[in-house]
Parts: structure tokens; sequence; C-alpha cells
């Protein structure tokens, strides 16, 4: 590698101005892009509200501050290399918000209290715990099927929390310090031979190790065994379809203790039946206070996206060259851009969820329509190591399939834009022929796998619209065959983007007007 160090004339008296020298680095070309990217990706993550762990000890504290910033870097790497599969989720999220905010509104003008698209989408991200009171115990319908009260019996209204500022949960206290192996012991609920099922009880003990260490590494969550639930969860343990049987499973497991997360389709399920009193009372400020996005970084982020795109139009003026890494950093500034707008009405980050206060138990019945209409997950298994909805979860607002629909739609379409931004490269001057080549069938790679993968969907969805086999067998075989082929062009696409600095004409050293703009880099 040829190193080559500029050689700039100095002023030889006091000037009152000097020019920026016509040239850049390459490493300057490097944190121009690397810094766009991070500032995206970082500032555009609206995560759900995490699980309401209680540290004990400075351990647990690092630990869990540790695991929080984990989750985020997670999800920042996942952005960064498959953005589409982030706007698959937000545009889901997107209308789910946009679908049942006007339900949610005909009961918050009955019940008096502010409600906005904002309200639903705090509500999906899981803002709202619901606690049942001990004065509730021994009053669940088991086996019954009635409604089991009314709006109009239901007690009191309440505020949605507890006093006027309503912002913080309360945790419950337990009386007393306990070791963290008692602690853990005590939060865990045993079914005994409640439950007989293989697979149900296969996946309890995964539960309750995971609960386990989670509450040993982290402190304590909020809730505690309930005996009602206990026996409903024994009566929903084999639920009535397969295809989704371990999701399913988990719902169940996640319904044990005396306090639950509900999302905005739950809530709306249960101020109908009576459980809730009425809906939470929660002003529009109150929602911006526990928005925890950074103004700052959303700043310096459109700053340096404005910066970027206009000194690559700039240079495409005057005929200069443009590196691939630059072309790699338009992609994902173009979907980033598209995910930022679809998210202008959600929470960012909130940490703590509202606390609701139940007014009655649901039956049985009524238990096992909430579980159906829990969230369903599409990438993995995603632990949430207590009450909590996890991230990579695509809220179910409407049939269990239709949503599904949409994710894989927005997907594709975010791996057509994506991968078609590269195409912008195909002539560019690479060094070899073969990485050219390679670059080229690597974008039309990027482009046309989600896209197949969603006409798959579509064409499942479409001939065998009962069959959860197929969608298996076709899942299968996309993962197998198509699978490998789609990562293997996008760590091209990200390898080359950076080796071909190593070999860029000399022009592509030359700068324009755009250096003496604010930008980083």
């Amino acid at each position: 590698m040829i190193n080559f160090t500029p050689n700039c004339t100095f002023p030889t008296a006091s000037l009152g101005f000097v020019q920026t020298p016509p040239i850049r680095g390459t490493m300057e070309i490097v944190w121009s892009c690397v810094s766009v990217i991070f500032l995206c990706s970082w500032s555009i993550l609206h995560l759900k509200v995490p699980p309401q762990h209680r540290p004990q000890d400075w351990r647990q504290r690092a630990r869990w501050r540790f695991a929080l910033f984990r989750r985020k870097l997670k999800w920042m790497v996942l952005t960064i290399l498959a953005p589409e599969i982030l706007l698959g989720f937000v545009f889901t999220e997107f209308l789910a918000a946009r679908l049942f905010t006007p339900k949610m509104q005909a009961f918050a003008e009955e019940d008096q209290v502010p409600w906005s698209e904002t309200h639903t989408r705090f509500a999906n991200q899981g803002g709202f715990l619901l606690y049942f009171p001990p004065g509730l115990r021994g009053s669940a319908d088991v086996g019954g099927g009635g409604g089991g009260g009314s709006a109009g019996d239901a007690g009191p209204r309440i505020d949605g929390a507890d006093g006027a500022d309503g912002a913080a949960i309360e945790l419950m206290e337990r009386g007393g310090r306990r070791t963290e192996e008692e602690e853990a012991r005590t939060q865990v609920v045993e079914l005994g031979d409640v439950a007989r099922s293989p697979r149900f009880n296969s996946r309890r003990k995964k539960y309750v190790r995971r609960r386990e260490r989670a509450i040993r590494h982290y402190g304590p969550l909020p809730g505690a065994p309930f005996e009602d639930f206990r026996k409903l969860v024994a009566e929903q343990a084999v639920p009535e379809y397969q295809d989704e049987v371990d999701h399913f499973l988990d719902a169940c497991l996640s319904h044990l203790a005396d306090t639950w997360v509900v999302e905005a389709r739950q809530l709306r399920f249960f101020r109908k039946r009576g459980i809730i009193a009425m809906l939470p009372r929660l002003q529009p400020e109150e929602l911006e206070d526990r928005n925890k996005g950074d103004a700052v970084v959303k700043l310096i982020a459109i700053i340096q996206v404005c910066w970027m795109g206009t000194q690559l139009l700039t240079r495409v003026a005057r005929g200069l060259p443009v590196t691939t890494l630059e072309i790699s950093t338009v992609a994902f500034v173009t979907s980033s851009l598209v995910i930022y707008l679809l998210q202008l009405s959600s929470i960012q980050d909130p940490a703590v969820p509202v606390r609701l206060v139940a007014t009655r138990l649901p039956t049985s019945d009524e238990f096992g329509s909430h579980l159906e209409k829990m969230s369903h997950e599409f990438t993995g298994r995603i632990v949430t190591n207590g009450p909590a909805i996890g991230n990579g979860v695509v809220q179910s607002w409407s049939s269990r399939d239709s949503h599904r629909q949409y994710f894989y739609t927005l997907a594709g379409v975010g791996g057509l834009v994506f991968g078609g931004v590269h195409l912008a490269a195909w002539d560019f001057a690479f060094p070899t022929f073969t990485e050219r080549t390679l670059w080229r069938a690597s974008a039309l790679v990027t482009v046309a796998t989600p896209v197949v993968d969603a006409l798959g969907f579509w064409v499942d969805s479409f001939f065998f619209p009962n069959s959860s086999t197929m969608f298996g067998l076709l899942g299968i075989s996309n993962y197998l065959l198509l699978g490998p082929i789609y990562v293997a062009a996008r760590l091209f696409l990200l390898v080359e983007s950076f080796r071909s600095l190593y070999f860029l004409p000399p022009a592509a050293y030359q700068t324009t007007w755009t250096k003496n703009a604010p930008h980083f880099g």
C-alpha cells in the first residue's frame, strides 16, 4: 500500500483567513461516512420499555446498565446490517397505531381522558403495566364463560397511575430483604402436575431458568405469584392452533404473576370488558417527559446527513468521483429517513411504565382471548426476562396473518431501495474486473432477495391460506437457499466499500466548497 502525504504551503505572514486545502484524505472519507451511519442508527431506534428490574447492589446495577446498553447496541448493529428488517417492524407498528387510535379514542371520549396516536404507540411499547391487587384473589371464574362484570360495576374511575403526575411506577414491596437466590425462587411459579403437557413443561423449565438467571443478575422484578392465574394458565396450556405453539405457551407463562404488560389492543379489550374502569389519564406533556430522544443528537445527525447529501450532489455536478463507501452511506440514510418519518409520533426509549389497577379478574374465556391478542414474533424468540414486551415483536392489530403481509412487503421494499442505491455504483472504477462484477451481482441480490421473500409469502397466503406447514416449508427453504446468498452479498458490499478506498482515482481526493460547511469528519 502506498502512503501519500500531501505537501501544503504554509503561510509566510500573519493572515486574516486561510482557506481549507483542496484535498481530502482517506480517513476524512471514512469518518464522515461512519459518523453519519452511527448517528442515524442510534437516533432512529425507539426501543420498548425494558423489564423493570430493581438492582439491589452495585454489581446488579452495573450488569443492568450494561444489559440496557447491549440491547440498544444489538439493535443498532441489526439496523446497520439489515435496515429493511427494522423498516418492516416500524411500518407495521405505524399501521397498528393508525388503526387502533380511533378505536381507543372512542373509549377516551367516554372516559374524558386525552388519547392520541402517541398514546397508542406508547402502549404498544409496553408503556402500561396492569396490576391485580390482593383483594381480587380468589374471584377468578376458572372454567367459566361469562363476562364476569361490566364497566358499569367496575368500581370508581382511576387515572391510570398513583397520584397526579402518574409518571412513576410503584413497585410492590415484599417485606424484608432476601438473598438473590431466595428472591429468584419466590418470583417463579411452579405449576406442578396441573399442566401435564410435555411441551408445556419443557417451555416452563426454559422460562424458569431464564427468569431465575435474570433475577440473580439484575435484581427482582415487579409482580408476585398469583394462584388464580396459575389455574387459568393450566387451562390454556394447550392452544387451539399449532402454528405458533411455543409463542402461545410463552405467553401463558408470562401471565403467572399479578402484574402484566398490556399493549393497545389488550388495553381496549380490558376496558371494553370492565377489567379496568377507564383508560389511563396521561397528558401529552407527561408523555413528552418520558421521551428520551436527544434533540442535540438528532440535530447533529440531520446536519451531517444534509452535508453528506450536498457534498455528493456537488461532486456529481462537477464530475468528481464518488466512493463506494459514500454510496453505501446514502443507501443507509435513505432507509433511515423513512424509518424516522414513520416514528415521528413515537416515544423514544421509555424507561418506566405507567401502572394501572384492575377492578376485577378476567374469566377463563377472557383470559384466553387476551392471550390470543398478544404480539407475534418474526425474528426468533426475543426473551423478555419478566413482564415486558420484547423488541422484535410486531403488534397483533388485525388477524394473525395480515400484519405479516405488511411486514414482509415493507421489508421487501426496503431491500429494493437499499440495494437499488448500490446499483448507482454500477460503472464505478473498482480494483479489478472481478470485484466490479461481484459488486453488481451483490447489489442485484440485495434488491431481489427481499422481494422474492415477500412474493413467496404472498403466494403462500393466497394459495395456501390455511396451511401453516406450507408456510413453514417456504420459510425454511428461503432461509436455507436465499439466506446464505443474501448474507454473502451484504458482507461483500460492506467489505468492498472499505477495500476500494485503497484504489481510488486521484480526482476522488479533490474537495469542493462543501468542505468549509459545518460537518463532522
